[in-house]
């Protein structure tokens, strides 16, 4: 709770605000599914690609991050928003195309933010959307289409001492592909996710909070279309979970201090409907899909952060500085049947094959410190100044990245604010670059009509290549990669409030 004299001026907020939704408006949006990820395209800037992927800012998502509670809650080897949380847990959800403070790292892309609601003190229950929706054909009901029911559920444990909440969400999602015909033309999605949250009050200066996501899928034919049947098609499967705390502890001058940790494990299994070898024709694929693996991952983070309180010096300084530990790691295998390149009379083009099954496995250490200042120079200018150094296990030895912002709001009322900023961000090396060439081998084998090699087989090398002034040259298979994939990110913008409730932005 925040008791303020006077109305907070635009110069105490981030040079860069996000654009932030709010749990009611969540609640009201006519939002195509239930879920947070079909709420960010709302945002100016952020676009759902047809298979379901967030692009913030033209990059993709894997270069971005999800931070929920501030600790990253994303598939550990290719950083996707593959782990959901229950729209009914959402407090409050921010994304940011430019976040110049220097506590924000490990992306290249956008950043999405997710504040969780806190558990009550008071009971309350909640169930949503749990009528399921049936399926017609020829005018008669056949089964289920979807369902996709929810519960919210928070009560006290121990009176003004310790709080709780669940937030569960069921689906069962049949859709129908066109140019398929029934009942052979369903994606059939099947699976829950339970987020729950312990909230225990230390002392009045301390709050200790805990929370535990389960969140298991399993989805069917997932990559069928026109061209592309269930036999040849692939199925999906995921299962894990993730734990983590939260302990603050605030100072009697003001100053917080933030302790987090957090443990996510993830496994992931796509596989094809059988072992045939998969047929590519002009008319369509056939077959079974050709590629089968596994991944076991599991990402460990622990970070301390320390919130000095207000500091008066030509201004007002709210400084910041912290340290972070990331571990990230998996393990699977990969098994690949061979691919089929047939001609429009069936004989045989071309023919991929695969070495055989590989066991893949890669890890990655990273260390982080930052320092920022948010510089309040006056009730028109602030400013945000950062630095933040990061290290790599498998990526660049050392990173440096500077951040700057700045605002400026001229007159009074902040009806016109001008915003500027530039800095460095340094992604995360996927962990799937860590062990590229224990991938399978591929072998091209080209045929005449008559059904002849038209050449020796080619086979392609797993290898990195580094390039540089003189040329390329072969990186070692053991070697490391000492590169980390990165940007500079600079933007203005210019904001002119016209009348109450609608503002104009122009920004670049």
């Amino acid at each position: 709770v925040e008791v303020r004299g006077k109305a907070a001026t635009v110069t105490q907020e981030s040079t860069t605000p996000p654009a932030k939704l709010s749990s009611p408006q969540l609640a009201d949006l006519p939002l195509v599914e239930q879920k947070f990820k079909a709420a960010l395209p709302l945002v100016p800037g952020v676009v759902r690609t047809p298979n379901g992927r967030i692009n913030i800012k033209g990059a993709v998502e894997n270069q971005g991050l999800l931070l929920v509670d501030s600790a990253e809650m994303v598939d550990p080897v290719t950083g996707s928003y593959s782990i959901e949380i229950p729209i009914d847990a959402v407090e409050s959800l921010q994304v940011y195309k430019s976040a110049y403070q220097a506590q924000y790292g490990r992306f290249s892309g956008g950043l999405t933010t997710i504040d969780t609601k806190a558990p009550s003190d008071q009971f309350r229950l909640q169930l949503n959307d749990f009528l399921p929706t049936v399926r017609v054909k020829s005018g008669r009901i056949v089964g289920i289409a979807d369902d996709q029911p929810r519960l919210y559920l928070t009560t006290p444990l121990v009176r003004n001492r310790l709080n709780f909440s669940e937030a569960f969400a069921y689906d069962i999602v049949k859709q129908p592909v066109r140019g398929l015909a029934w009942p052979d033309n369903e994606i059939k999605t099947q699976g829950f996710n339970s987020f729950s949250s312990f909230q225990y009050i230390l002392s009045p200066r301390q709050l200790l909070t805990t929370h535990v996501d389960i969140f298991p899928l399993r989805r069917q034919f997932a990559n069928i279309n026109s061209l592309l049947a269930q036999p040849a098609s692939s199925d999906y499967g995921q299962k894990g979970f993730s734990a983590g705390s939260n302990y603050r502890y605030l100072s009697p001058s003001g100053a917080i201090l933030t302790t987090l940790f957090q443990f996510t494990r993830f496994y992931r299994n796509p596989h094809g409907q059988g072992p045939a070898d998969m047929l590519v024709t002009p008319t369509g694929i056939g077959g079974n899909y050709f590629n089968a693996w596994t991944r076991q991952s599991t990402e460990a983070q622990i970070s301390q952060t320390y919130q000095f309180a207000p500091k008066n010096f030509w201004g007002t300084h709210e400084l910041e500085f912290g340290g972070s530990y990331l571990r990230r790691s998996y393990d699977g295998t990969s098994l690949s049947h061979p691919v089929l390149l047939l001609r429009t009379d069936g004989s045989l083009a071309e023919r991929i094959d695969f070495s055989g099954q590989s066991s893949l496995a890669a890890t990655d250490n990273e260390t982080m410190v930052f320092l920022q200042d948010h510089w309040v120079f006056n009730s028109h200018l602030a400013m945000d100044t950062g630095l933040r150094f990061s290290t790599q296990n498998i990526g660049d030895p050392t990173a440096l990245a500077p951040r700057f912002g700045l605002v400026y709001s001229p007159g009074e009322g902040g009806k016109t604010i001008f915003r500027a900023g530039v800095g460095y961000f340094y992604d995360r090396v996927p962990l799937l670059a860590g062990d590229f060439t224990s991938n399978p081998t591929r072998t091209l084998s080209l045929f005449d009509a008559q059904g002849a090699l038209v050449a020796p087989p080619l086979t392609y090398r797993n290898t990195y290549v580094r390039v540089t002034e003189d040329g390329q040259r072969i990186v070692p298979t053991n070697h490391r990669l000492a590169s980390t994939p990165y940007n500079i990110t600079w933007n203005v913008e210019a904001d002119r409030e016209l009348v109450p409730h609608v503002v104009l932005r122009l920004s670049y």
